[in-house]
């Protein structure tokens, strides 16, 4: 792995050791490049947060749209995704005033007396899922506490029900592999095939 004080482009992004410890490229970012284009990613990387303010707060001159410079899936993939709902704007990928609207949605659905109000769920889940390991001395943490319990918690304000929760699992992981772009092409005909899952169950 090329040293913290190397020139990003001596970096490869997408190496399995930088995703495990990404902390020492981005400190090579905010050094040599703060603002860097990935041929990776195939995008630009801003590090630095007056920079980061800047870009966020024009959004005429940045977009949070995606351009022609993202990379397409392979058609195979694309055939898959066809067969689902049509993609819309999120809140990752909107502009204002869309972006406005989808906030002002969110920001009501988590107003802190609502999140307050889930205290008692999420304190009585997360004892729940401790209480299933406590006893053993050890636990694989991520397996048996990171990961279900944020999932489960999702889930339950979707409204899906907890005995679906292995489907919900893994769609979540079929997002995170598509989203990634970074899997062989039957993986993600495979994730694809998961998100419009996804998509007509619910």
């Amino acid at each position: 792995m090329p040293q913290p004080t190397s020139h990003p482009s001596a970096w490869n992004v997408l190496d399995p050791a930088t995703l495990e410890d990404p902390f020492p490229f981005f400190a090579a970012l905010r050094r040599h490049e703060p603002v860097y284009f990935d041929p990776h990613l195939q995008c630009f990387l801003v590090t630095r947060y007056a920079d980061v303010w800047e870009v966020i707060h024009q959004p005429e001159i940045f977009s949070s749209q995606t351009g022609p410079i993202a990379k397409l899936p392979p058609m195979e993939v694309l055939a898959v995704l066809m067969k689902g709902r049509p993609p819309v704007d999120t809140l990752l990928s909107a502009d204002p005033p869309r972006h406005t609207r989808y906030r002002s949605l969110v920001t009501r659905a988590f107003a802190p007396r609502r999140v307050s109000g889930l205290e008692p769920a999420i304190r009585s889940l997360a004892n729940a899922l401790v209480d299933r390991f406590a006893g053993q001395g050890e636990v694989e943490l991520v397996a048996e506490f990171a990961v279900p319990f944020p999932l489960t918690i999702i889930a339950d304000q979707l409204g899906v029900p907890r005995s679906d929760m292995p489907h919900f699992k893994r769609w979540s992981d079929d997002f995170v592999t598509f989203l990634g772009q970074i899997a062989d092409t039957p993986a993600l005909v495979e994730a694809a095939r998961g998100i419009v899952e996804f998509q007509r169950y619910m």
